[in-house]
């Protein structure tokens, strides 16, 4: 699949419905709703209960702060923390570690957003009246001039901080990383945002017949013509403008090359949505997991040398993953020692047992917020490999190695490991070997041309349709964008263009570069493209179809009976940001499509436009 999961997207939800970040703006209104609702009842007993002392005045007041108490802190206790403006904007609380949202909980949140200003300005209201009744007692006109003037003042300072109060949390809350209250970062808790889901139609099974043997899905390509002018690829140019037009992206790069030979390349769309600047073959992308095989290529060559054996165990290399904990279950917090030291082919398959980021067990728990200190880092530092791999090591792994698979952080672990084999850092181990072999002079782990990126546009739905704005300087999994990272991540860390990821699909059909030098040997490089999984397919969670197992850090097609139709032995990866390849031996075809889309739509590219793209190339 290639997607990352993000902290906002692992919580439990509906088949029907999707849940992301809440927007500032639909924060503050349904909180400036909630504040009206429950202000009626209050505004209710004022108009028709009459107050002539102290003791009514206290009976109105104590009514209308019992009434905010009920709808603030007892209602959303039997609406999963859900208010009436909550349900009208679609909004929810939820907490990171999966937990119940408590009357603690609530209580805290709304002592912070609501109950300190309401009783400060119900103090000096308290104070203002009580100094007016104290001094205007005595008839005195200089008395009652003070205390008129001083009631005054008292009022105007309860209803400043009041507004005062407000201003700050929005401030605060604009500033923060995603608008998170530091109340909420506090009580580890979110605010998401309901959206809607795009439901894939149901695709009934066919047999493509392209061939005399009648076998699904194969094709042709062979009289596939370099120069077919606006016709070519024009089912998948089509599919990419809709998309495109729907908003589910704002541009894209389409790369198709066959015989190892570039034949179609063209960008769609615009790549700043706010400056309306259109998108262009040049730019740099952030591959996200479409780094994974490249991670992958260098330590299998490294293998091939007879440096490391993929039998290896890790902790030859890095010792501080020889003696790990690992949960009993995938559902308790109790944990047993590691009795299946890791391998490297562990690594390579997932199923070593790590994580990314989740709510759903103790491991997802701890890598999220293991992943939070690695992009922050520690007393002004980043972490480097060293780092990385000794906190990762605190953290027990979700099932003993090789009994299951999971998609988690096994390839940054590869990455480590290569620095360690190799006496080199993991970013110059690629620039001076694989990148410098294929030529890919525009790949790195940081951006080295800002002129040239491809700017993430944040993808949002709602009543009005779909919606992209500009994200500046995103930094998802990142350290540094414009510096070269301590610890860029092997899992996620690339930046590159269409054709230079485009050069590494070629490699991938024979292992040679464009000089026809072999720098892998065939035998290795099919090691890396078929079924690694046997029994535990079972595990493998792949969103396009039930066709595919997993191989060496790739998608692999073991069947052809599902659409979309590709080809047995079809295989690639893609990225979080909706980026996708593959690589197709038997036709001797490789395609990659750059997106920069958060969240990316990777089933819909999967899907609709592998679809697309077979239907032209048959």
């Amino acid at each position: 699949m290639g997607k990352l999961p993000k902290t906002i997207e692992n919580f439990n939800s509906d088949s029907s419905q999707n849940w992301v970040p809440a927007h500032l703006g639909r924060v503050f209104f349904a909180r400036f709703f909630d504040i009206v609702i429950s202000s009626v009842p209050m505004l209710i007993v004022f108009i028709f209960y009459r107050v002539v002392d102290s003791k009514t005045a206290l009976i109105a007041v104590s009514s209308g702060l019992l009434t905010i108490f009920l709808y603030f802190n007892i209602v959303p206790l039997f609406f999963k923390g859900k208010t009436l403006a909550k349900l009208m904007f679609g909004l929810k609380i939820i907490h990171l570690e999966n937990k119940k949202i408590t009357f603690k909980i609530l209580f805290i949140r709304e002592l912070y957003f609501l109950y300190i200003p309401l009783l400060f300005q119900l103090l000096c209201q308290i104070a203002a009246v009580s100094i007016f009744l104290l001094f205007t007692s005595d008839g005195e006109e200089n008395a009652n001039l003070m205390a008129s003037t001083t009631s005054f003042i008292l009022q105007r300072i309860g209803y400043a901080f009041y507004v005062g109060w407000f201003l700050y949390l929005l401030i605060t809350i604009y500033l923060q990383v995603d608008h998170i209250a530091a109340i909420d970062l506090k009580l580890k808790i979110r605010v998401l945002h309901t959206i809607k889901v795009y439901n894939e139609p149901n695709i009934k099974k066919e047999t493509h017949i392209h061939l005399e043997n009648k076998k699904p899905g194969i094709i042709n390509l062979e009289e596939l013509n370099v120069i077919q002018g606006a016709n070519m690829f024009k089912n998948s140019c089509n599919a990419i403008e809709t998309m495109i037009e729907e908003k589910y992206f704002s541009g894209a790069v389409f790369c198709v090359s066959k015989n190892k030979e570039q034949v179609f390349l063209k960008s769609f769309g615009i790549n700043d949505v706010k400056e309306n600047t259109p998108m262009n073959e040049n730019l740099i992308f952030r591959a996200y997991s479409m780094t994974k095989p490249v991670t992958v290529i260098a330590f299998l060559r490294l293998v091939d040398a007879g440096i490391v054996s993929i039998d290896d165990e890790i902790s030859k290399f890095l010792p501080v993953f020889k003696s790990l904990n690992v949960l009993q279950t995938k559902t308790s917090d109790n944990v047993v020692p590691l009795s299946n030291p890791i391998t490297f082919k562990h690594l390579l398959t997932m199923t070593a047992g790590f994580t990314y980021h989740g709510n759903k067990n103790k491991t997802q728990i701890l890598t999220s917020e293991f992943l939070k200190n690695y992009v922050v880092g520690e007393n002004g530092k980043y972490w480097n490999y060293d780092d990385f791999c000794t906190n990762l090591s605190k953290i027990p792994l979700l099932f003993q190695p090789g009994t299951d698979w999971n998609y988690g952080l096994e390839i940054d672990v590869l990455a480590a490991a290569i620095e360690k084999i190799t006496n080199q850092s993991f970013r110059d181990h690629l620039k001076d070997t694989l990148f410098k072999d294929l030529g890919m002079s525009d790949s790195d782990f940081y951006l080295f041309d800002k002129s040239r990126e491809a700017f993430v546009n944040v993808w949002n739905t709602g009543e009005d349709g779909n919606t992209l704005r500009k994200r500046n300087n995103f930094k998802y999994l990142s350290q540094e964008i414009d510096k070269v990272p301590n610890a860029p991540m092997g899992g996620a860390g690339l930046f590159t263009t269409a054709t230079d990821y485009n050069k590494f699909l070629n490699f991938l059909l024979d292992g040679k570069n464009s000089e026809g030098q072999q720098l892998i040997s065939e035998k290795l490089l099919n090691e890396m493209c078929k079924d690694q999984l046997g029994a535990l397919k079972k595990s493998f969670i792949w969103t396009l179809n039930a066709d595919y197992s997993y191989g060496y850090g790739v998608r692999v097609r073991i069947d052809n009976n599902e659409s979309p139709l590709t080809e047995i032995g079809e295989f690639g990866w893609d990225g979080l940001l909706g980026s996708a390849s593959l690589v197709d031996k038997k036709n001797n075809i490789t395609m990659n499509i750059m997106l920069s889309s958060f969240p990316g739509h990777n089933k819909k590219i999967s899907t609709e436009f592998f679809e697309a793209f077979y239907k032209d190339v048959k």
